[in-house]
């Protein structure tokens, strides 16, 4: 007997996007396309990922819920990388978050 079979393999090359970034009383809260890790710096987009201070899972089953302390005087320069290691180039951000007085 004989059979043939085609399939289509997808890779993952992407970081993951930010769907949503917004202020929820007194934290940041950072929505990503998949699930991810996040880390930010509050200088610059140019640092490595490992060096970043990390955001939070708002739940650790989700993992694309993100959050840390909101400053509304800080500027964050948010980074993150999915399940497969895809993040930003080192000197680039997903997002910068920053405060504003309307």
């Amino acid at each position: 007997a004989e059979a043939q079979t085609s399939f289509t393999v997808v890779t993952d090359t992407q970081g993951p996007s930010i769907a949503r970034v917004y202020r929820e009383g007194s934290g940041l809260k950072v929505i990503t396309s998949e699930a991810a890790t996040c880390a930010y710096s509050l200088s610059t987009c140019n640092f490595n990922f490992e060096d970043g201070l990390p955001l939070l899972y708002e739940n650790p089953t989700k993992k694309n819920i993100h959050f840390t302390d909101w400053d509304n005087a800080k500027t964050y320069h948010i980074k993150c990388k999915d399940l497969q290691g895809n993040q930003p180039a080192p000197n680039e951000c997903s997002i910068i978050a920053q405060g504003s007085e309307l």
